[in-house]
């Protein structure tokens, strides 16, 4: 389950944060709208059909350990990009590329169709009766600044001040910004912002910045946007030469087939900017793993100088995000100062 503890870290802070500031770049002549009038166009954006490439840069300053158990002393890189496309709800497409390759999602109607070519695999799987409650194993979550932004419509009331920034372009299309200011205390978020399409209420970017810091903490943006829908073929179901297929059934998993773990779904406490995402502690045991301290997440696999031992655990701290691993395995997440997670969490 090591992609929702990874993806955990960055949620929180945008919880928390949930912001997203455009970084400085050419200006736009727009129409002025105050605040609200910009959220509204991003609020009731009806935009189904488009096309784009989106990055994902994160700075947070934590051993990648934390989030994917592997080399303890490397630093937290875990920038991507994927292609997107998508046509109605029922066509839709993502790539992203890796040092091993590259993975594709396709959604064609009822068909979800998977290929990875670091193994040449596809995967094709009928969603016409997949339980809502499922979630298909061989798929990572898209990053989506839309989504994104949604966090950030719904905890902007009321500790937040919101105020329009200046019109800019965001991958070759003007855009509106709103700028945000956390009003709560204790918070490790300084600012926040929000870029929106000016023709289509699109969300192109959200960008998060600590405290007296000159970089962004999470950036979330498309590098390339087209408002009109994608060619037919973009979404064409073709294996592969040499690629072996496999089929899974999501209606009900068949006994010849790994069952996939389902996503264990964190809980966010409190309100705000001070938001606190917990993981329970079955979120922080990969495959196979008994015992939360046994593989990845637990604080016996980070080197003790990184770590704080508190009362309930140990704390990793840094400018821009506080994490608590819990002894009982719960990992709690928040861009809030350390000693105020610690208070909440006992």
């Amino acid at each position: 389950m090591r992609t929702t503890v990874r993806w955990a870290v960055p949620a929180a802070v945008t919880l928390g944060l949930v912001g997203f500031a455009v970084a400085p770049g050419a200006s736009a002549d727009l129409p002025a709208k105050t605040p609200q009038e910009v959220l509204t166009l991003a609020g009731e954006s009806d935009l189904e059909s488009f096309s784009g490439t989106v990055e994902v840069r994160t700075d947070l300053g934590i051993p990648t350990a934390v989030l994917t158990g592997d080399d303890p002393s490397a630093p937290m890189d875990d920038d991507r990009t994927v292609r997107v496309w998508r046509d109605g709800d029922d066509l839709a497409r993502a790539s992203m590329a890796s040092l091993m390759g590259e993975s594709t999602v396709i959604l064609n109607g009822d068909v979800l169709w998977t290929y990875d070519s670091d193994t040449a695999t596809v995967t094709t799987a009928d969603v016409t009766d997949k339980p809502e409650s499922s979630s298909a194993p061989w798929t990572d979550e898209v990053p989506d600044p839309a989504e994104a932004a949604q966090w950030l419509l719904d905890a902007v009331e009321p500790t937040t001040t919101v105020t329009a920034g200046e019109p800019t372009v965001v991958a070759g299309r003007e855009a509106y910004e709103v700028v945000l200011t956390p009003d709560q205390e204790g918070t490790l978020v300084g600012s926040a912002s929000m870029a929106v399409d000016a023709q289509t209420g699109a969300v192109l970017r959200v960008q998060v910045t600590a405290k007296g810091a000159t970089s962004p903490a999470l950036d979330v943006a498309y590098t390339s946007f087209d408002p009109t829908p994608p060619p037919a073929d973009v979404f064409s179901l073709e294996t592969p030469p040499g690629a072996t297929v496999e089929q899974r059934d999501l209606s009900g998993y068949d006994s010849d087939v790994e069952k996939p773990q389902p996503m264990v779904e964190p809980t966010v406490v409190g309100e705000g900017w001070t938001s606190v995402l917990v993981l329970p502690a079955e979120a922080a045991i990969s495959d196979g793993a008994e015992t939360p301290d046994s593989d990845g997440l637990g604080a016996d696999v980070l080197p003790a100088d990184i770590l704080t031992p508190v009362d309930g655990g140990s704390l990793l701290s840094t400018a821009r995000v506080s994490v608590l691993l819990a002894d009982d395995g719960r990992v709690q997440v928040a861009a809030e100062e350390p000693q105020l997670l610690v208070a909440a969490a006992r």
